[in-house]
């Protein structure tokens, strides 16, 4: 993982915690809180998916060249 998609991560997580700490205090619903982790956790997913196609379509064009040569 590159290291913005690490800052994403460290991001998301304080995000998390941050609303897990406002329900625990009643400030926030329950329903906020699975909406926002839901959606954090998607995001992450996204992401990941995203670096594992660029690396393999790199890995692809990389084999490609090495059998023109």
């Amino acid at each position: 993982m590159s290291l913005s998609g690490w800052a994403k991560l460290i991001i998301g997580i304080l995000f998390t915690i941050g609303f897990i700490v406002l329900c625990a205090m009643r400030i926030v619903p329950a329903e906020a809180y699975c909406a926002v982790a839901a959606g954090v956790v998607t995001y992450i997913v996204e992401e990941w998916r995203k670096e594992k196609e660029i690396t393999r379509l790199l890995n692809l064009r990389n084999m490609k060249s090495h059998e023109k040569n």
